[in-house]
């Protein structure tokens, strides 16, 4: 299953921060690499911000919930874009 997933943003006008590439590939035999690229497609400059990766879920997360992975956005201007990669080792097979 994928999407659509929710994206909490804070409250600062203006602000619309999206996921515009999500990629992946094999890396060995039991690593996946994701490469996700995050803009903000919005009028106003965003805070820092915060992107959280879940394998797997039972069930989808909530807000609050702590990703599997994540990583610390630096504060994007309107039309500002930053490039994330995640490392997955010992993914089970067909997981991906």
């Amino acid at each position: 299953m994928f999407g659509p997933v929710p994206v909490y943003v804070g409250t600062t006008p203006g602000v619309d921060l999206t996921i515009s590439s999500f990629t992946w590939q094999q890396i060995g035999t039991n690593t996946v690499r994701y490469n996700l690229q995050v803009c903000n497609i919005g009028t106003g400059g965003s805070g820092p911000s915060e992107l959280h990766v879940y394998y797997n879920r039972p069930s989808s997360p909530v807000q609050g919930d702590v990703g599997d992975q994540f990583a610390y956005l630096t504060p994007l201007n309107s039309g500002g874009c930053t490039n994330d990669v995640f490392n997955r080792p010992g993914t089970p097979a067909g997981t991906y």
